[in-house]
């Protein structure tokens, strides 16, 4: 019996995706089973924070006051803003570019 092209494209398909299948179940298999790396000892103390330095807050502050009128004005008009593109450090961003324009 001879098979019509659409019969014959329609069963390679179905072997193919039943061997992609039988491939991804594997590469999951091996993946569960690798053991993890043990860490290197020389690198074992980067990863470690620093005891008794605490992370210095820098100094916010106009240079003038036009900057600070320009903070002033950003923080009415912009802050959510600020905080969404800039998440922790808007106030910071936000003093820089206020001295920036200021001057």
């Amino acid at each position: 019996m001879t098979k019509t092209f659409s019969q014959f494209r329609e069963e390679s398909l179905a072997d193919r995706m039943a061997a992609a299948a039988k491939k991804n179940k594997a590469a999951i298999k091996n993946k569960r089973g690798v053991a993890k790396p043990k860490p290197d000892k020389k690198l074992a103390d980067i990863d470690r924070p620093i005891v008794g330095k605490e992370p210095k807050e820098p100094e916010l502050k106009a240079n003038n006051s036009e900057a600070e009128r320009i903070v002033r004005g950003m923080e009415r008009q912009s802050l959510g803003r600020f905080k969404n593109l800039y998440g922790r450090r808007h106030k910071e961003v936000m003093y820089n570019t206020a001295n920036k324009l200021a001057s």
